[in-house]
């Protein structure tokens, strides 16, 4: 047990007590715990495949449903339950908006998977990765307790301390995020470059210790980690920020009407503008406002930025080994030169895998929750066991199984790069699954797809 003990209360410090044996000991319970449901659920979507992305959603609402229930049963008066019926909230409103879409994503995630059927070792990659996402996880939760006990009792020998005690601890939780994305660009890379081996010249492909895998992987290891690193930093924050920029545009129109009510003398002029524009078919609604101009070139920004940042760069890494800037600037290209960036950028398998993966985290959670119910961990000083047992079980499942999953994203992401980029070559190598995705594309997306 190791006591982390301050100077000082009113310097915003907490006393508190941790015992480390307990952690690590309710980490490993879970990590097993999410590692086996993790290994389940991959096993279930191999076997369902074109019925995965309904059956996937079901599953969520009914887990949501059944953890909004037991945690109500085991912990009436905590945030579990609560959290549960907002999870249930949420995800059936999603799953009521893209469900008629599914057919097309679901034909997409098919093909995705008949390709890591093909190179299993991408599933080899995830596994290992996984455990080394574990090992991170434990040892970077120490180094942060370590941290927060170093600057907590600067003191008076320590000067240089002063002031910079939350740049340090913010500092280790972004090494703990750009790591956790470097992880998972390296899976992205290979799994990449290993569906593209199979897309291209299936007879390369072995199921076990081909090169169609080792090639990628130490290509990613080596002269593409850089680039890895790179866009690992990058990608997620600028993705997040054009989200929240979006939400918070989403009033500019209000804000325009309010704006031009209140120039009352200028309307004319006004509607002779809004018409210049709407000929220039600016993507942003029409306003005189100052705000509403700033939030229009924010987005411009932003969109620029996403056109160099996202994921899909890891992809052309993988097939192509250019570089992380290249790589985002060749990708938006293609699918702007096809007319599909509305369409990949829906998201559909992307986010019913990450639904999948907080699923599996609460389902951890609860199991974490279960094992201190029967076993009676302490784990710190703030006598919350229960609460403290869920967060741990729900961070380290969530962690191990979205890398896991990722294989599975990152396959998709491959396919639908390749069936951009090759689908001549598809349609001549693996006509039968060419026709599939040929006949997908024209139900929901009628006339977007040439050859």
């Amino acid at each position: 047990t190791v006591e982390i003990i301050t100077d000082t209360i009113s310097d915003g410090w907490f006393k508190i007590q941790v015992d480390y044996r307990n952690a690590l000991q309710i980490c490993c319970i879970t990590g097993l715990y999410a590692a086996a449901l993790t290994s389940l659920t991959i096993g279930f979507m191999m076997i369902l495949a074109k019925s995965l992305i309904q059956t996937a959603l079901i599953f969520t609402i009914l887990v949501c449903f059944a953890w909004g229930t037991i945690g109500t049963v085991l912990s009436p008066y905590s945030f579990v339950p609560i959290l549960g019926f907002i999870a249930l909230a949420l995800s059936l409103g999603y799953s009521v908006v893209v469900w008629d879409s599914i057919p097309f994503h679901a034909t997409n995630l098919s093909t995705a998977l008949t390709g890591v059927r093909c190179v299993a070792d991408t599933l080899l990659l995830g596994f290992i990765m996984l455990v080394v996402t574990f090992f991170w996880c434990i040892i970077w939760g120490f180094a942060f307790i370590g941290t927060y006990d170093f600057v907590s009792d600067g003191g008076e020998d320590k000067p240089w301390l002063a002031g910079t005690d939350g740049a340090l601890l913010g500092l280790m939780v972004i090494s703990m995020f750009w790591t956790y994305n470097v992880f998972t660009g390296i899976i992205q890379a290979v799994v990449a470059g290993s569906i593209g081996n199979w897309w291209y010249d299936p007879d390369s492909v072995n199921a076990c210790c081909s090169n169609a895998t080792r090639t990628p992987v130490i290509r990613a290891l080596t002269s593409s980690f850089g680039s890895i690193c790179f866009g690992s930093l990058f990608v997620q924050p600028i993705q997040l920020f054009k989200i929240v920029m979006a939400v918070f545009c989403f009033s500019a129109p209000q804000n325009a009407r309010q704006y031009k009510k209140s120039r009352s003398g200028s309307k004319s002029s006004n509607k002779e503008q809004g018409k210049k524009r709407r000929d220039r078919q600016a993507p942003e609604p029409v306003s005189g406002s100052p705000c509403a101009r700033m939030r229009r070139h924010s987005l411009r920004a932003l969109d620029s930025l996403c056109k160099i940042f996202n994921h899909w760069a890891f992809v052309y890494i993988g097939l192509y080994n250019y570089n992380f800037w290249d790589s985002g600037k060749k990708a938006t290209t293609l699918f702007n030169t096809r007319g599909w960036s509305g369409i990949v950028s829906n998201g559909v398998v992307r986010n019913v895998l990450f639904m999948t993966s907080v699923v599996i985290g609460l389902c951890t959670g609860l199991f974490g929750l279960i094992v201190e119910e029967f076993d009676g961990y302490e784990f710190t000083s703030f006598n919350q066991p229960t609460a403290t047992a869920f967060v741990i079980g729900s961070l380290i499942g969530c962690a191990l199984s979205g890398v896991m999953l990722s294989v599975l994203g990152s396959a998709t992401n491959a396919v639908l790069v390749c069936f951009a980029a090759g689908n001549v070559e598809f349609s001549r190598i693996h006509p039968e699954l060419s026709n599939e995705m040929k006949e997908s594309w024209a139900t929901v997306w009628n006339g977007y797809f040439v050859d």
